[in-house]
């Protein structure tokens, strides 16, 4: 299973004083795990964007930029 995690899901941390504190990107891969599935993260996925803020602003340019980028290391780890 290839898993690319939005901005905002690697942004994001846990509710301070929350008894579960691992983020949501953790949660996401450990369910698979369980059920014996493979989670592959793409390489640089800190690095990585969908281009959505970009469009959103205008910067048309950017996003198609940053959605090629994405788009090539989703299919590498694929």
């Amino acid at each position: 299973m290839v898993y690319s995690p939005s901005c905002i899901n690697q942004t994001m941390g846990t509710l301070k004083g929350d008894s579960l504190q691992d983020s949501l990107v953790q949660v996401t891969v450990n369910v698979p795990e369980k059920a014996s599935y493979q989670v592959i993260l793409p390489e640089n996925m800190d690095k990585l964007c969908c281009g959505m803020p970009w469009e959103s602003k205008g910067f048309f340019d950017i996003d198609d930029e940053k959605s090629a980028e994405l788009e090539a290391e989703l299919l590498k780890a694929s």
